[in-house]
């Protein structure tokens, strides 16, 4: 009779990620629903700059965070990532703790669209109601330019938030990996017979002088080139 393998509760993402990832989330879904029913518009261009800052933040958290939110911990080569592919086709993935190999690659992807998107519509208006605060300090031939990438990256953004619950549905239900429990608890179950990972986790001061950095640089911004 084969032995049940044991595990422990280790602490995996920290509550300044799991923040940043749900507020992502909760304000590109309403972003989509404002773009394309026109509705709540102000505010629309309001949490299109909150957006920005929080892409701002995840950028900073990724080099002088947490372990695990460090790029520096997730971003492997390409041969890792088709390796990664394979073990997941094969269903024979081993464990890990943090973004895979592949997984990176997508969250890379996700930070510069998102940020596209939000920066892009700085520079959009509606020639009726609305602009982007930096609408007024563009050429024209420049606001054309970036309304045609804020409706064309939006197209590809949205492909991609459509297929990230279908990926961690495929994880939970083929690759027999649930991720989407750590983003909710901030804790992942790590087989008893292997070593944790070292992880160093920041304090709460540091947490807020990043944000308030984030803030700076965009809101700041805005204050000085609007």
């Amino acid at each position: 009779m084969s032995r049940r393998q044991t595990s422990n509760s280790i602490k995996l993402w920290d509550w300044p990620i799991r923040l940043f990832h749900w507020s992502l989330a909760a304000s590109v879904s309403f972003m989509f629903y404002s773009g394309y029913t026109g509705n709540l518009m102000e505010q629309h261009v309001k949490v299109g700059q909150a957006v920005l800052a929080l892409i701002v933040f995840r950028i900073i958290w990724g080099f002088i965070g947490s372990t695990p939110a460090r790029f520096g911990s997730f971003l492997q080569g390409p041969g890792a990532a088709l390796e990664h592919l394979r073990e997941f086709l094969a269903r024979k993935l081993p464990p890990e703790a943090g973004h895979n190999a592949l997984g990176g690659y997508v969250v890379i992807a996700m930070l510069l669209l998102t940020g596209l998107q939000a920066f892009s519509g700085l520079y959009v208006s509606d020639d009726i109601f609305l602009e982007g605060p930096l609408y007024k300090t563009a050429t024209e031939s420049l606001a054309d330019w970036m309304n045609s990438i804020h409706h064309t990256n939006w197209r590809i953004l949205g492909a991609l938030i459509v297929l990230h619950p279908l990926a961690i549905a495929a994880y939970r239900f083929w690759g027999g990996q649930n991720l989407l429990a750590p983003m909710l608890t901030g804790r992942l179950k790590w087989p008893s017979a292997l070593t944790p990972p070292p992880f160093e986790f920041k304090e709460f001061w540091f947490v807020v002088g990043t944000a308030i950095t984030a803030a700076v640089v965009v809101y700041g911004g805005l204050a000085v080139f609007a």
